[in-house]
């Protein structure tokens, strides 16, 4: 599964919110 550099980042940054708003 190839994905595009944004979309990569897009996704990172989904995971990264959802950490801080877990915490």
């Amino acid at each position: 599964m190839c994905m595009p550099v944004y979309v990569q980042r897009f996704y990172l940054f989904i995971i990264q919110t959802s950490r801080n708003n877990k915490t």
